[in-house]
């Protein structure tokens, strides 16, 4: 092989490698899993929809000593944002689950309902129910789901969608 081959090669080399690093398909994400009896700091983007209607999550009751709002507790919380904040040390991770949350911030949640819409309940005069969904897949987790670590919200969106 001569030089230009040898250019030719590395060429597409470097094509293929820049593509992977751009493209980044599902297989190159690795979710790093949360760390347990270390200091935590992670988020996840919470989308809420019931019935084609988009739902915030219930605003702030409380105030940290820098006077932001919050809602929760110091390890689960959310800053009316719509965004999970799991920040502190955790000894197993039930501890920052999806299910935990929700408890914290006082709203009922499970596999069968959200916000009160149960499924069953209609929606434009049609039964319908509770789906998730994470990063786009479709998860049967619901409550026991936990999130990954990540300090960017829009690596890790979780949409909780309730219609027909």
């Amino acid at each position: 092989m001569g030089l230009k081959d040898n250019i030719s090669i590395i060429f597409l080399i470097c094509i293929f490698v820049a593509s992977l690093l751009l493209l980044k398909p599902d297989g190159l994400n690795v979710q790093k899993e949360l760390q347990i009896g270390v200091p935590i700091h992670t988020h996840a983007l919470l989308n809420i929809t019931i019935c084609g209607q988009h739902f915030d999550l219930p605003k702030a009751t409380q105030f940290e000593d820098n006077g932001e709002p919050f809602r929760g507790t110091a390890l689960l919380h959310t800053h009316d944002d719509n965004i999970i904040h799991i920040e502190g040390i955790i000894s197993n991770k039930e501890e920052a689950s999806l299910g935990a949350f929700f408890d914290a911030i006082k709203v009922k949640f499970d596999k069968d309902q959200i916000f009160g819409s149960k499924n069953g309940h209609t929606c434009k005069g049609k039964p319908a129910m509770l789906n998730m969904f994470v990063n786009g897949k479709q998860s049967q987790e619901f409550r026991n789901y936990v999130p990954f670590a990540t300090e960017s919200p829009s690596e890790q969106v979780i949409n909780l969608i309730f219609d027909i």
